[in-house]
């Protein structure tokens, strides 16, 4: 089963990589190197997080793919969370004692989860004319119950999967580089 999921969803995962790079880029403009590098070790795993749908339906059978967790509510909440969590950890890991490195940490932490995120919501608009029929995205919800769909790439077209990861990854080098 694990196989079975990892074959199809393997394409469709370096897209959300690569636009969780994308939207995550302008972080090297705002922080030191030390804190965006940071920012997209943390980030980079988040972009995925919506699609914990996919486990939780196993458990939860109300549950679909592309539901509650693909909505800005959703990622709000768990963003808010998951900056409790993380920037604990995050502080602890650092040698010294000064936050003025990245300002606010649970505000940097929560931003880094939110966009992330979000970048993943915004991915699955984009590329879901192929399975928008039976999956639809209603990123609003619950304030606005129409799917939203800009039907531009096809979910698992290799191409353009490949080269957001590849812009991505060549972007943040770029501006790692830069740095």
């Amino acid at each position: 089963m694990w196989n079975t999921v990892l074959l199809t969803h393997m394409v469709d995962v370096a897209g959300h990589l690569g636009a969780t790079l994308i939207a995550l880029s302008p972080i090297w403009f705002l922080v030191d190197l030390r804190a965006a590098v940071t920012g997209i070790l943390v980030g980079l795993p988040l972009g995925l997080l919506p699609d914990v749908d996919i486990w939780l339906k196993k458990v939860f059978p109300t549950i679909h793919h592309h539901g509650v967790t693909h909505t800005i509510v959703f990622v709000t909440l768990v963003s808010a969370v998951a900056a409790l969590i993380v920037t604990p950890a995050l502080l602890s890991l650092r040698k010294d004692t000064h936050r003025n490195r990245i300002g606010r940490p649970y505000l940097f932490t929560f931003a880094i989860s939110w966009v992330a995120s979000l970048s993943h919501i915004f991915g699955d608009m984009l590329a879901s004319p192929d399975i928008v029929r039976y999956q639809p995205v209603e990123p609003f919800w619950p304030l606005y119950h129409q799917p939203i769909t800009v039907d531009v790439i096809y979910y698992n077209a290799f191409v353009w999967n490949a080269g957001l990861l590849a812009v991505g990854v060549v972007l943040n080098l770029a501006l790692w580089r830069w740095r």
